[in-house]
């Protein structure tokens, strides 16, 4: 459903969706929750209800290391493992 590059991240993550337009147009009022988690599952960063079609992280004052990313779309969660390498 969606794209995170680069992965491994510097500086900026960027995440897309991957749907069609024809899907995007039947969901238009679909709203997406962002969260990226250190991997001691503290909160780092959260969007919520955002509608946006592309988001980008800032990661360049995260330290290195290994973080979770979730995406919540109504009750669905796509989660993604990231990695910070400055």
């Amino acid at each position: 459903m969606y794209r995170f590059y680069p992965n491994p991240v510097d500086q900026t993550l960027t995440i897309t969706t991957n749907k069609a337009e024809k899907e995007l147009k039947l969901s238009k009022n679909t709203y997406i929750d962002v969260t990226l988690y250190s991997d001691k599952a503290k909160i780092v960063y959260q969007l919520k209800n955002t509608a946006d079609k592309q988001i980008e992280i800032s990661t360049k004052e995260l330290p290195e290391g290994i973080y979770y990313l979730h995406i919540k779309e109504g009750e669905k969660v796509e989660k993604k493992q990231i990695v910070i390498k400055h």
